[in-house]
């Protein structure tokens, strides 16, 4: 786990069902990697191209890339990368 609780939300347009439970990579804005976890996914509406509410917090730093065992977990069940 990482040393900082970080917690946020935001809206999700893609075609990609999040679900509680999924993890994504980010970058924060002092360029450090971190890896986050869904805490919930609401579907807000039913348009052609869903529009999803997701809540998330921070998991792990990945200072050391590949040297962190859960992001070579996570990379290990990627079926689907979103580049945004």
């Amino acid at each position: 786990m990482a040393e900082t609780d970080l917690s946020s939300s935001s809206a999700y347009v893609r075609n990609i069902t999040p679900q509680q439970g999924d993890m994504f990579v980010g970058t924060l804005l002092n360029g450090r990697m971190v890896m986050f976890v869904v805490n919930e996914a609401k579907r807000l509406g039913h348009n052609l191209i869903p529009i999803y509410e997701i809540t998330f917090s921070l998991d792990v730093y990945l200072d050391f890339g590949f040297e962190n065992e859960r992001y070579r977990d996570l990379l290990s069940k990627v079926n689907t990368k979103v580049y945004i």
